[in-house]
């Protein structure tokens, strides 16, 4: 199957369909899928650069590590 007869079928399906939890079941499984996707991105990161996100993370649960908006914002100008 092509992805648009998958997608006319699906379609199909939904427009049959008059219960709306299954409506809501369907729309947040999408959702989910979706969002899934986008977080993603993490493995597309090498074992090194996700070790430097992690390292980032635990270095600003020191709050002596952060600073404020304000200072980030006069560092860019």
């Amino acid at each position: 199957m092509n992805d648009l007869h998958l997608k006319s079928s699906i379609t199909e399906l939904l427009n049959q369909t008059h219960n709306e939890s299954v409506l809501q079941a369907v729309l947040r499984f999408f959702q989910d899928a979706l969002a899934q996707k986008e977080a993603s991105v993490w493995h597309t990161l090498s074992k090194r650069e996700q070790q430097e996100v992690l390292d980032a993370y635990l270095e600003s649960e020191d709050d002596a590590n952060l600073i404020t908006k304000e200072a980030v914002i006069s560092r860019l100008k």
